[in-house]
């Protein structure tokens, strides 16, 4: 799956830097709703070390969507944007983070 691929590769990012880089999830149309749902999987699944360390990564930076379909229902959108930096722009709608 896209989010132990993205776990993996930031894992080495880190081994690599002196300290911990933000990570930035991003994304346009499909790809941002990809992106979501790679912060969400992690966040679901962040008893794994890895999962974990993605969240703490994740929220030191944040997930930008642009034109974007929203995978969670509006409702629950500023419940999750408490557990992280979620900003999400849809064209012709307010900015929503």
């Amino acid at each position: 799956m896209i989010c132990e691929t993205v776990a993996r590769e930031c894992d080495k990012l880190a081994q690599a830097c002196a300290k911990r880089p933000p990570v930035f999830l991003t994304g346009h149309s499909l790809g941002g709703g990809y992106a979501q749902c790679t912060f969400f999987h992690a966040l679901a699944n962040h008893g794994e070390p890895l999962m974990r360390e993605l969240c703490q990564a994740v929220s030191e930076g944040g997930v930008f969507t642009f034109g974007a379909p929203l995978v969670v229902a509006p409702s629950q959108e500023s419940a999750l944007q408490s557990l992280g930096k979620l900003y999400h722009l849809a064209v012709g709608q307010p900015e929503v983070g």
